[in-house]
């Protein structure tokens, strides 16, 4: 993500010194990630891993797969300027289920974390109804 949003940037050193761009800039909610399809990809993360563990009860076979996409979700809300508090809850969440075999109550588990992902990468509108 930080690479496809500074791609055309030579000079990170000369762009966070520059007067149009800064660090002000990159730390500002005012983009909002919801405008730069940010809000899909956590979505998608979502929907990718809700079919994975499904409801026929063998996604413990799928383990490995499924942590690499809790992984990669991970990865891309700590990449994202989404609010401290809410994201460090879900990171820890999902750190906490690191291991070579699938967590106790993994079902539960999900599905608490779900709705902390759901309910972070909700955008304003899906807020209001």
């Amino acid at each position: 993500l930080w690479e496809s949003r500074f791609s055309g940037v030579d000079n990170m050193v000369d762009f966070l010194d520059s007067s149009s761009s800064g660090i002000d800039s990159i730390s500002d909610r005012s983009w909002r990630y919801e405008d730069d399809g940010y809000v899909e990809l956590i979505q998608g993360h979502v929907g990718a891993l809700d079919k994975d563990i499904g409801n026929d009860g063998t996604f413990a076979i799928r383990w490995p797969e499924i942590w690499e996409k809790l992984h990669l979700l991970k990865g891309d809300l700590s990449s994202l300027n989404f609010p401290s508090d809410e994201s460090t809850a879900i990171t820890d969440r999902i750190n906490g289920m690191r291991g070579k075999n699938i967590p106790i109550n993994f079902a539960l588990k999900w599905q608490e974390l779900r709705q902390l992902v759901v309910r972070l990468s909700a955008t304003d509108e899906e807020l209001v109804d």
